[in-house]
């Protein structure tokens, strides 16, 4: 009799299995969003099952793929049981038949028998029965559709039929975006501007945008501002622009507060901007700047003077409500981009300091192998040979000419000294005068007008004749130590002996 009984059991779950209207089993087909593997599973309500069929029933938007059976190497539906039931003759046919090798009917469902011919045990309740993968038909719209459950069925280990009732599954189909608005990222200085730039990308190349909308947010210390008057209807307008090139005419903003760029005491946290036109439908070109705005850091709104105690760091600029238009009036899905604004202290400029003895400017630019070197603008005295820095390179030179309005001529020149590599100078660069030459030769010095005594040192006075060579010499035989000498041709030596002689009298009387 148990013999008997196995055999009917296997014979029930070949057949198609009869669902009465008695309370049993549930089989659930499962739900996803968009195209992928959907289960389907078994809640047993107490009942003991060893066997299940059902029909996954789907509309021309939706089908199950297909798959070759690598042994019959014929089409299939792309479905898998689950190995952990041990229904090893679980199967799989698309309805209705033939409807794979007939180009004129459409498969519209997948019969699934979940079997064993050896285990007859009952399946766990909540278990996985199988999976099937789901396509997507191209070009269906953003959704929800069904996947229908129908002709449920089920068996206990004898055979018997088990009620059965069967839950519907669904695919939603998401909007895919096919254009997102970004904003760029800016940095600058407190008490500088840093310009943002909005454009459209298209992430579908087939996609037309002709018209698009965002709204996006300001940071305290990033403000736009009054940017002038329009002379048609002279209202202030901001330092926000659009890009004449997109050929939208009617574009616009609408600042939150209103007005708020015009007025130095209140901080605007919003804009919205309407890029469109009402007479150029062609789609803007991917990758286009919409639009733009310069903001000023650590400012409040119209004011040319920095905010006190202004915030350096990184701040968001962040971009919502997105929207675009293709030239039927239709809205594209629309995804949209955060930029940021970082705001950094201002660097001090740097301003050339006296280095040696006098500063020039070069005039004109020289090369690496030029030999003569035009400055102007003298600071300070300038040997008739010395040593000069432009740069980072230090030059030689033997000879100097005047030519009159401040300008000279250094001659003679030997580059890349002092272990300094010779190299090209922009016109304007500065000339440090390092030193007078070493040469123990009476040195002829020119100096221009004397400078500030906050830019250059004390300087030599202004002479064209050779300056004398004073001597320090020791004199044993007098207790005051020291003498001037001066060259016997030069009467100008009595000169600086004078104030010393002055000095050695008073000396002798104060004894």
């Amino acid at each position: 009799m148990r013999r008997i009984s196995t055999c009917l059991s296997l014979a029930a779950l070949s057949l198609a299995l009869v669902t009465s209207a008695a309370f049993g089993q549930t089989i659930t087909i499962g739900t996803i969003e968009g195209a992928g593997s959907v289960d389907v599973t078994l809640a047993t309500n107490g009942e003991t099952i060893a066997g299940t069929e059902n029909d996954i029933v789907f509309g021309p938007e939706l089908t199950v793929a297909i798959r070759t059976n690598p042994d019959t190497m014929l089409p299939e539906p792309d479905c898998t049981r689950n190995a952990a039931i041990g229904r090893e003759a679980t199967n799989f046919a698309f309805n209705p038949p033939g409807c794979l090798d007939d180009a004129g009917v459409d498969c519209t469902s997948v019969k699934a028998l979940v079997l064993s011919f050896s285990n007859l045990t009952g399946i766990a309740d909540g278990s996985a029965l199988y999976s099937c993968n789901i396509e997507v038909v191209g070009g269906t719209a953003p959704g929800e559709y069904p996947l229908g459950c129908e002709n449920p069925g089920g068996s206990s280990p004898d055979g018997d039929d088990i009620p059965t009732t069967c839950e519907d599954g669904s695919v939603t189909v998401p909007d895919v975006p096919v254009a997102e608005i970004a904003i760029s990222d800016a940095t600058g200085e407190i008490g500088g501007t840093a310009t943002i730039d909005i454009s459209l990308n298209l992430l579908d190349s087939a996609a037309v945008v002709v018209a698009t909308e965002n709204e996006f947010t300001f940071p305290a210390g990033a403000q736009p501002f009054e940017a002038g008057i329009d002379e048609a209807t002279m209202e202030p307008f901001s330092s926000c622009s659009f890009n004449a090139a997109n050929g939208r005419e009617a574009s616009n903003f609408a600042f939150t507060p209103a007005g708020c760029f015009s007025d130095p005491d209140v901080a605007c946290t919003s804009a919205k901007a309407l890029v469109l036109s009402f007479s150029n439908l062609t789609g803007i070109a991917d990758g286009a700047v919409l639009y733009s705005c310069d903001l000023a850091l650590g400012m409040p709104a119209g004011s040319a003077a920095a905010t006190s105690g202004a915030t350096t760091g990184t701040f968001p600029v962040v971009c919502s409500a997105p929207g675009t238009s293709d030239p039927d009036g239709v809205s594209l899905t629309t995804l949209c981009v955060d930029g940021s604004v970082t705001i950094e202290q201002p660097v001090p400029t740097a301003t050339p300091t006296m280095i040696g003895i006098a500063r020039a400017e070069l005039v004109g630019g020289i090369g690496i192998d030029d030999v003569e070197i035009m400055i102007t603008n003298l600071s300070g005295m300038l040997p008739a040979a010395g040593r000069i820095r432009i740069d980072d390179e230090e030059i030689d030179y033997g000879s100097v000419e005047d030519l009159g309005d401040d300008t000279f001529v250094l001659r003679d020149v030997v580059r890349g000294v002092n272990d300094t590599d010779a190299a090209a100078h922009d016109a304007g660069a500065t000339v440090f005068i390092l030193s007078a030459s070493a040469t123990p030769t009476p040195t002829e010095v020119i100096t221009d007008t004397p400078a500030p005594a906050t830019d250059t040192p004390t300087e030599v006075p202004v002479t064209n004749t050779p300056v004398p060579t004073a001597t320090q010499v020791r004199n044993d035989a007098d207790d005051d130590s020291c003498a001037i000498v001066a060259p016997e041709t030069s009467s100008s030596g009595w000169m600086l002996m004078l104030p010393m002689a002055g000095l050695i009298w008073l000396r002798r009387r104060s004894r």
